[in-house]
């Protein structure tokens, strides 16, 4: 989320010479591959250099078929140069799995830096209805077609005034069932 959040902020990953990601160190381990592209899509999942390269060359949500689909996104020249500048270490000043820090350094030695300590989505850090409804849409557009979406939406908006709820999952197993 942070390197979203830089790239919103306009930070211009083109034009990065160095990036460090600082986590915490219960996390290192598991998420910090050393630079090393990941092979499978299950290594994708958990390497956060590619994670973070993706996110800030476009990506709004990394989805499971970011990782599916590593090999395609690593022919990407721009995406693999990115990587090869991400450095992630283990802080022992940050706290939990949530807490991250990102500085950016370009080719003129100008800074940016972005950092969280929570996760957002949390009560500390809550989405607003619009993020919540833009997170919806991208997960079921896999699922549903827009107008299902539409629909779902529209009728949970409504949810406190039924009399009735079923369809909530009956939408779901239909959805399963592949009838939309």
């Amino acid at each position: 989320d942070i390197a979203i959040e830089m790239r919103l902020a306009g930070a211009p990953f083109h034009q990065a010479r160095r990036v460090q990601v600082s986590i915490g160190p219960q996390s290192f381990p598991l998420i910090s591959k050393g630079g090393r592209l990941p092979s499978s899509p299950n290594e994708a999942r958990f390497n956060l250099e590619y994670c973070v390269a993706l996110a800030m060359l476009g990506a709004d949500v990394i989805t499971p078929e970011d990782s599916e689909e590593v090999e395609a996104h690593l022919t990407r020249n721009a995406l693999r140069d990115l990587i090869s500048k991400i450095e992630v270490v283990s802080d022992p000043a940050r706290n939990g799995f949530y807490d991250a820090r990102i500085v950016m350094i370009d080719h003129d030695e100008r800074e940016y830096v972005v950092e969280a300590s929570t996760a957002r989505g949390s009560s500390v850090n809550p989405l607003s209805d619009d993020d919540v409804l833009a997170k919806f849409r991208q997960l079921t557009r896999p699922l549903m077609s827009s107008e299902v979406i539409d629909r779902y939406i529209q009728r949970m908006s409504r949810l406190s005034d039924a009399d009735e709820v079923s369809w909530v999952i009956e939408e779901v197993a239909d959805v399963s069932a592949g009838s939309t």
